[in-house]
């Protein structure tokens, strides 16, 4: 803060006169320098300050005990919003209007005393202009009464049961990297918040713009990268550490790599909004840092208002990512009258949106709040992002998988990552479970379980990098703890990658003749056996190749399907 004589030293003769003559101080006149280190030590005395205080209004009195509530400064934007405009006056104007005698604002009744002075101070948005109490004043002045900051209110009825409530980001971006091990994609095209059919499927949440964070986030972890020709590659050694980790330190990278990012912009992803011709102008982390510092104030275990929040913000804090509070230097435009957003009331639909949508998005898709109805509740890792909690360190469960006689795997939400993206690199995948519901007082819902199933074109896909049938049967059987059924484990000590095949889905194929009599011999397939048309091979039903493919897989044969030539998804 300046001393008063800095903060005096540059106002003319007449200005300080005023000032004086406020404070009912008598000046030397010995000359300027003289007058300003005079008047500024005798404002200095406490005696001198309470007597001022006692003749301040109490509007005048309220504007300078929310100065000393936040240290002194404020942005000059937000204090003249509150306490309205200072007129600029020349000399001569002030003479003839004398605006200490009747002041048009308290702002201007304040700077007439020399209780306020204007100063340009860095900022995290910049260089912006402050509105503080000068020189020792603070020390002299009353203080605030300490107040509980109640950042909004809690919500009347809260939610119990919260579909899709519970976070799935580690889960999810697993598979997104499980996906780009099986096949080539460049999935910098996945960023662009629109349906991408190769990868969308396999997610949990379905949202385009939830896909192209997770995207973001595998970049910027340089978990992936992007080779010359726009395909991108995994990179194992940087990957296969974050894989084996806990679900909680998994979880918080990627919190923490949200939390630094400025590649992920979520006012570019605010609904209503269209940048304008030189991009979009903020710094990202400032609106994440704007809702942290309003958040650390959330009761922990309440259902709390967003609404109330964001008008908390908007109060408390609304020039977060304005350098000195402009609000006409941005172009941004409504997608759909094309108009300007200019001016402080245009806060809700820019400001008051994005936080909105960072709280609908991220914060509810990372896990650090449960999020419905218009009302969010903290999570362990949303009170330890908001540092009023150690991060969790949960054992992660072990669960088991389930080996069918058909070969398919159902494998548990919550198997360690790693486990899972092995499983996916040599099986077909069938299913993904949805996001579980959030249920309060109640523990964690059952999270569901992926499907995959074991065919010989995945296996095929695996068998050139060493990864062998018998090397499969022994991986499985340590996830499943137990043997695996006698017809899974015969398909993976006959799998051949052509020894049965069932073409077109209608006719069927066998190149070995002892295999050929050993499925002739089973009466369940032979019924499904049409019309031999040629050495070892059968016409069969179309609509009945389904079930052939079912039967032989459980009598301990892989059957390669031909119409699924391209079955390697995850």
């Amino acid at each position: 803060m300046p001393t008063l004589e800095r903060a005096l030293i540059d106002y003319d003769e007449n200005l300080i006169a005023v000032i004086a003559a406020m404070w009912d101080i008598d000046l030397p006149g010995e000359g300027h320098i003289q007058d300003v280190e005079y008047l500024a030590g005798a404002m200095s005395d406490s005696e001198a300050a309470a007597a001022m205080w006692e003749h301040l209004g109490p509007e005048e009195q309220a504007a300078l005990l929310d100065l000393q509530s936040t240290d002194g400064r404020q942005p000059a934007a937000r204090f003249f919003r509150q306490y309205g405009e200072i007129r600029q006056m020349g000399f001569a104007r002030r003479e003839r209007e004398k605006p200490w005698l009747n002041p048009a604002s308290v702002a201007e009744a304040l700077y007439y005393r020399g209780l306020i002075v204007f100063i340009f101070m860095r900022d995290p948005t910049g260089t912006q202009e402050y509105a503080v109490i000068p020189g020792v004043l603070p020390d002299l002045l009353p203080q605030p009464e300490p107040v509980v900051i109640t950042p909004g209110r809690a919500v009347d009825v809260p939610p119990r049961v919260v579909p899709g409530g519970l976070s799935t980001a580690v889960n999810d971006m697993a598979t997104l990297l499980a996906v780009l091990y099986i096949r080539d994609y460049a999935a910098r095209d996945w960023l662009l918040p629109e349906p991408q059919p190769a990868i969308d499927p396999y997610l949990r949440r379905s949202d385009p713009l939830y896909r192209a964070l997770l995207v973001q986030l595998a970049y910027e972890l340089q978990f992936v990268n992007s080779r010359a020709d726009g395909i991108t590659q995994v990179d194992r050694e940087v990957v296969r550490p974050w894989l084996e980790n806990s679900h909680d330190n998994q979880a918080r990278l990627l919190i923490d790599q949200w939390t630094r990012s400025t590649g992920w912009n979520m006012l570019a992803h605010t609904p209503g909004l269209i940048r304008g011709e030189i991009g979009w102008p903020n710094d990202p982390r400032l609106a994440r840092q704007a809702l942290m510092d309003a958040m650390r104030h959330i009761p922990a275990e309440m259902w709390w208002s967003v609404d109330s929040l964001l008008a908390f913000i908007r109060e408390d804090n609304p020039d977060f990512q304005r350098p000195g509070g402009d609000y006409t230097a941005w172009y941004l435009r409504d997608t759909v009258s094309g108009a300007i957003l200019h001016g402080f009331e245009m806060w809700t639909r820019i400001e008051g949106a994005q936080l909105r949508a960072i709280i609908e998005g991220p914060v509810r898709w990372l896990g650090l709040a449960t999020v419905a109805g218009g009302a969010l509740r903290l999570t362990d890792h949303g009170l330890a992002w908001l540092e009023r909690s150690d991060w969790p360190t949960e054992p992660d469960p072990e669960p088991a998988i389930v080996v069918d006689p058909h070969g398919i795997i159902t494998v548990p939400a919550t198997l360690s990552r790693y486990d899972r993206t092995q499983i996916a690199r040599f099986t077909t995948w069938l299913s993904t479970p949805e996001a579980a519901a959030y249920i309060e007082d109640m523990p964690p819902a059952d999270e569901g379980a992926y499907q995959y199933q074991l065919t010989v074109q995945s296996i095929r896909r695996v068998s050139d990098r060493g990864i062998t049938p018998e090397r499969i049967h022994s991986f499985l059987e340590r996830l499943a703890r137990s043997d695996l059924p006698e017809s899974v484990a015969g398909m993976l000590a006959n799998w051949s990658p052509d020894a049965v095949t069932i073409r077109d889905a209608a006719v069927l194929a066998v190149k070995d003749p002892v295999l050929l009599e050993r499925i002739r011999r089973d009466a369940r397939v032979t019924r499904l056996l049409r019309q031999e048309i040629g050495p070892r091979s059968y016409r069969v039903r179309r609509d009945q190749a389904e079930a052939l493919a079912s039967m032989l897989r459980t009598s301990g044969i892989m059957p390669f399907r031909e119409d699924h030539a391209e079955d390697d998804r995850p």
